[in-house]
């Protein structure tokens, strides 16, 4: 069950992410295309502000559920998957805190 489960929810994010997909385009021309203020409008847009945030809590998700599949699969030693797990659950707090900064520095909290 457990794999099966973990299968669907891989499937599901990816396909959500797919939709983010025209969003992130158009992040990448405003950022090169831009001037800082203009970016600075765009980006303190509540929904802008909330697709963003939404569309990186589903690529974190994505990834985490990616490399738990490659060290249960590919790490042998219990300990070192203990590690492994432990050293990936502190990059994902360290990643969210650093993103949460940025939200709030864009919104201006």
């Amino acid at each position: 069950m457990r794999a099966s489960k973990h299968w669907l929810h891989q499937r599901i994010t990816a396909v959500i992410l797919c939709f983010f997909i025209p969003g992130f385009w158009w992040l990448i021309k405003a950022i090169n295309t831009s001037s800082y203020q203009e970016l600075h409008t765009k980006l303190c847009s509540p929904i802008v502000l909330i697709l963003l945030s939404t569309a990186l809590l589903f690529v974190l998700y994505h990834a985490r559920l990616g490399l738990s599949v490659v060290i249960e699969d590919y790490t042998q030693q219990v300990k070192r998957k203990v590690l492994l797990f432990l050293s990936d659950a502190v990059l994902l707090l360290l990643l969210l805190t650093f993103i949460c900064s940025i939200l709030m520095l864009l919104k201006g909290i």
